[in-house]
């Protein structure tokens, strides 16, 4: 049996074999996330040598042991400043692109799941005219076009909704009731930053009908909203492609922790 692991700080690994929507997903999350640490550990390191640098033109002995800069030391460094300064803006970019990469993969593995498994798309309400069916040349290419615009039209909607749709369908999706409200809250985070600023408007406080913010206020987020927001969203699509892949019998391939 296929099963999702938990690492040492918590966080929720992909299993062992994960289908090509899934192995996308973690490949792109763990690139953004080491693109992250490169950047503060290059200003850090850089803010550390420029410190030595002046010491030793300052005239310091050079064959005296050179001891490790403290914290205030960095925080005193003119990269550690601008990063400072720019934290807010660094910071949403990166949720941004979390979020952006968890809706990819909820398009991907449902057009995985109807590639496999066209019926599915069933409904009496569904019809469509002869002139689009003539469009091609056989039932595969207008099958493959159906399910690019089932795709397409679920990418406009929110979450509540793409999961009401996942439930009538019958494919899983792993999101307990304690994740829901969060899971909520991100996307509606995730949009304020894109459409507003990352300040609060009306749709932000329909969607999280709990929040303390008021209309106009400025959304906080920092490096642990990102990094809680990372750790739930991986452990959602963890838990859903292992369910997924079981039970429509997708195609999986190793992926290297």
């Amino acid at each position: 049996m296929n099963r999702v692991a938990t690492s040492i700080h918590g966080s929720i690994e992909p299993a062992e074999k994960v289908t090509k929507s899934a192995f996308d997903y973690f490949t792109a999350s763990n690139r953004n996330l080491g693109l992250l640490y490169f950047l503060v550990d290059t200003i850090a390191t850089g803010d550390e040598m420029l410190k030595l640098v002046r010491e030793l033109l300052a005239g310091a002995d050079m064959n005296e042991e050179v001891t490790p800069t403290t914290d205030a030391d960095r925080a005193n460094g003119p990269r550690i400043r601008m990063l400072k300064k720019y934290t807010k803006e660094l910071i949403e970019a990166f949720y941004v692109r979390l979020v952006d990469n968890f809706e990819v993969y909820l398009s991907d593995i449902v057009r995985e799941v109807l590639r496999k498994k066209p019926e599915i798309l069933r409904s009496r309400q569904q019809t469509v005219n002869m002139e689009y069916v003539l469009q091609f040349s056989s039932i595969e290419d207008l099958v493959q076009d159906i399910i690019e615009g089932k795709v397409n039209s679920l990418s406009y909607l929110g979450f509540a909704e793409i999961e009401k749709w996942y439930s009538e369908k019958g494919i899983p999706l792993a999101v307990s009731d304690e994740y829901r409200a969060r899971m909520v809250e991100i996307i509606a985070t995730r949009n304020i930053v894109v459409h507003n600023r990352s300040r609060i408007d009306d749709r932000y406080l329909m969607a999280v009908t709990n929040s303390t913010y008021r209309k106009g206020d400025m959304k906080k987020l920092d490096a642990g909203a990102l990094l809680d927001a990372m750790d739930m969203l991986n452990a959602i699509v963890a838990r859903t492609d292992v369910e997924i892949a079981e039970k429509f019998g997708l195609a999986a391939t190793p992926f290297r922790r």
